[in-house]
């Protein structure tokens, strides 16, 4: 689920920071992600037959919390904005609802294995599996209207307003001199 993620998050994010111009909007979009991106990649293509799962070590609070202690020897800019990045993460976690799996969500403190979720068919299964569900079409149908609506009220749905949200980050048309 991508959209999902994206737009959940990014909309959470907008309404907690709302006012606050030096939010990085790129940055919560990668965070927002960032659990798929280490995990999937690890779980279901690179290691497949030892963990057979897309949810590994990045959809732990464990790593996430590792994040955050990353972030105590940083200063300045680097920081207020990598901040962005494990918070986006643990929405992507809550968004998935991982604490329903207390030995995943808890790991390592009930055991260092992970529950193994097989797919059939191999690598083109894990891009297409979710299509089947309804359930996750739904949600990723919710998350890019929740995208687009955010563009759309901050008037950023223009060739011009998406340059500058890809460009900065911002949700703001830079203010003419």
């Amino acid at each position: 689920m991508i959209f999902w993620h994206l737009g959940l998050t990014v909309v959470i994010v907008w309404f907690v920071m709302r006012g606050n111009p030096r939010i990085d909007y790129r940055v919560v979009m990668f965070g927002a992600i960032l659990p798929d991106l280490i995990d999937k990649p690890i779980g279901r293509i690179i290691f497949r037959e030892r963990f057979e799962s897309g949810r590994i070590f990045a959809h732990t609070l464990l790593i996430n919390l590792a994040f955050f202690c990353v972030l105590f020897f940083m200063r300045g800019r680097r920081k207020r904005s990598a901040v962005l990045v494990p918070i986006s993460s643990l929405l992507h976690l809550a968004e998935d609802g991982i604490w329903s799996n207390p030995r995943l969500f808890w790991w390592p403190l009930f055991g260092t294995s992970f529950a193994r979720n097989p797919l059939d068919g191999g690598v083109v299964t894990l891009f297409l599996e979710p299509l089947r569900s309804p359930g996750v079409l739904a949600q990723e149908a919710i998350g890019a209207l929740l995208l687009l609506w955010l563009l759309v009220s901050h008037g950023m749905l223009s060739r011009e307003g998406l340059k500058t949200v890809l460009r900065t980050g911002r949700l703001e048309m830079a203010k003419a001199r």
